[in-house]
Formats: structure tokens, sequence, C-alpha cells
């Protein structure tokens, strides 16, 4: 709920671009800030979903999945606030790498746990 509500609430910021505007206070992306939307809302949905087909899923489980796929979105606000910052080098790949897997052990654990149930 929370991850889809930050995501609603970013539809606020994504108004505030519609007038043609290149900045909007601190971010200076409108196509990360609408990476960022979009993914929240597609995360917390994919989350609630699973969350109703699956209500007893392991506590692991659940804080891998809620870790990766929170982390995953704000990586694209990062980049809203700096389009300078590259993910892909030095300290940052290992943030990008862990959240990639969070979300991915995250996802194969619920489902394998739903599976074998």
């Amino acid at each position: 709920m929370v991850q889809a509500t930050f995501g609603v609430l970013l539809g606020w910021v994504m108004a505030g671009f519609s007038s043609g505007r290149t900045e909007l206070g601190p971010f200076r992306s409108r196509k990360r800030v609408l990476q960022c939307h979009l993914d929240n809302l597609f995360m917390g949905a994919l989350q609630l979903g699973g969350a109703a087909v699956h209500p007893g899923l392991p506590a692991g489980a659940a804080l891998s999945l809620v870790a990766g796929s929170w982390l995953n979105p704000q990586l694209f606000l990062w980049q809203a606030l700096d389009p300078a910052v590259d993910l892909g080098s030095g300290w940052r790949l290992p943030i990008v790498l862990a959240s990639f897997t969070a979300t991915t052990v995250g996802w194969v654990w619920t489902t394998a746990s739903y599976l074998l149930r």
C-alpha cells in the first residue's frame, strides 16, 4: 500500500511537469520521474496482488520482495534528481545489483512457496 501510494503521490509531480516545464523543484528529469512513478505503481500493485493470492508467504520472501521492489524504482528517482548520475559505475553498481537480486529472490521465493504449499 505504501509503495502504491508513493507512486500516486508522484503523479502530482508529473502533473506539475505537464505544463511543459523541464525542471520542477528538485526534479531535473521528467522522464525519470515518470519511470519512478510508473514503477512504484506497478511494483505496489504486484505486491498487493501477490499478498492477495498468497497471504501466508514466508517473512523472508516478503522482506526480500519489499526491499527490492522499493529500491528499484527509487533508482529512477535518484536519476530524476541528478540526471548525470551513472548507476552502472563505482559504488552505485552494487546497489543496483543488490536491488535486482533482492527483487528476483523475493519473487522466486514467493512463487515457490505458493506452489509448494
